[in-house]
């Protein structure tokens, strides 16, 4: 599945899983003392998150360096678009970017990593 940010191909495409969360809704309860019920008052939807996994190659530690300072770039609080094979996602906003292991493999180094967006509007 081709993961793309901002129409950047930023992510390796093998392996990469997308978790999104459903949609939230706000509301806020009242009562009244002795009255029976409550007042629900509907604040509307609001926003979901959404976490992505996946492993990042490259050909050496500087070029992974310069991957991850790309995704971390996106980390400025502006709205992106996510597009996840046929899925688009619009007003997504890039939460984190964290590196759960780092190791050398074959001719290269490896990375997995998880990403944490959160869609503004649902």
């Amino acid at each position: 599945m081709l993961v793309t940010l901002d129409g950047q191909a930023l992510f390796d495409e093998a392996q990469t899983h997308i978790a999104v969360g459903s949609p939230a809704r706000a509301a806020v309860e009242r009562f009244a003392a002795g009255l029976d019920g409550v007042l629900c008052i509907n604040g509307g939807r609001r926003g979901r998150r959404m976490a992505q996994r996946g492993t990042l190659r490259a050909g050496g530690h500087t070029q992974m360096d310069e991957r991850i300072a790309a995704i971390e770039s996106l980390i400025d609080g502006r709205t992106h678009v996510l597009v996840c094979g046929q899925a688009v996602y619009e007003d997504v906003r890039v939460e984190s970017f964290e590196v759960t292991s780092r190791r050398l493999s074959g001719a290269g180094v490896v990375v997995e990593y998880e990403m944490v967006y959160r869609q503004l509007s649902a």
